[in-house]
């Protein structure tokens, strides 16, 4: 898991450079996206994926993986539009994501 926590540091960092889009839960109130949660059923964001793994509550590569990737998807499944600026910044760090984690591919 050791290499989980150093590919999220770095996911965590990109997200900063590129907005911070994905760093803290969706409030569809303070955002005006009232449809979030119809949309999202299984919400995930870089802060509380860090939480969990702070609480030993992911308990394989494979699922951190899986979490990892959900934020990404489901920012490009809300955002549908491919112009949107959150949209390309999940599509960015879903790539980066799948290039970093293929370097330790024997934990994915």
């Amino acid at each position: 898991m050791d290499k989980c926590n150093v590919l999220l540091r770095i996911i965590r960092e990109k997200d900063v450079e590129r907005g911070a889009f994905f760093s803290e839960p969706v409030d569809p109130v303070a955002l005006g996206i009232p449809t979030y949660f119809q949309i999202i059923k299984e919400p995930m964001d870089l802060r509380t994926l860090h939480r969990r793994m702070e609480a030993n509550e992911v308990k394989s590569p494979e699922e951190f993986a899986r979490l990892c990737r959900l934020i990404f998807e489901n920012a490009v499944m809300f955002n549908v539009d491919p112009t949107h600026s959150v949209h390309q910044a999940a599509r960015n760090l879903l790539i980066l994501f799948n290039q970093k984690s293929l370097n330790c591919s024997h934990e994915f």
